[in-house]
C-alpha cells in the first residue's frame, strides 16, 4: 500500500529518526491514518526488529498493529519505514506528562499487564 506523509508528529525527530502521520494514497474509504517510523536505511538497526516483534504480537489486542514496511528514498537516501496504526489518543507517556497525571496502583498494574 502506498502512503503519503501528511506532517511530522511530536517533536521532530527522534534518537533513530522520525514518526511521520501519513493515510493512504488509493483508498477512497472514510480516511485511515498511519503512524510512520522513518530512518535512513544505514540507522534503522531497531525499526526491522520493532515490526518482527509487532507482527509476532499481531493477535494481541494490547500491541499497535503494523500494517508493514517498506524503503523508499527521501531527500536522497534509502529510508527504511515502519507503517503502524495511529494512536489518535496518544501515547502512555502522554497521558502521564500532559496531564501530570499521578497513577494509582491498580491503574499501574493495569498497564503494565498490557506491556
Amino acid at each position: 500500500m502506498h502512503w503519503k506523509k501528511v506532517k511530522v508528529l511530536g517533536s521532530g525527530s527522534g534518537s533513530y529518526g522520525t514518526v511521520s502521520l501519513a493515510r493512504p494514497m488509493n483508498v477512497c474509504s472514510s480516511m485511515i491514518y498511519a503512524a510512520v517510523k522513518s530512518a535512513e536505511v544505514n540507522l534503522s538497526f531497531s525499526l526491522p526488529e520493532e515490526g518482527n516483534i509487532l507482527n509476532a504480537l499481531r493477535e494481541s489486542e494490547y500491541v499497535v498493529e503494523c500494517f508493514g514496511e517498506d524503503v523508499s528514498v527521501e531527500n536522497g537516501k534509502n529510508t527504511y519505514n515502519l507503517m503502524l496504526k495511529y494512536a489518535d489518543r496518544g501515547t502512555l507517556h502522554d497521558l502521564l506528562h500532559k496531564t501530570k497525571m499521578m497513577l494509582g496502583e491498580s491503574e499501574a498494574a493495569y498497564y503494565a499487564f498490557q506491556i
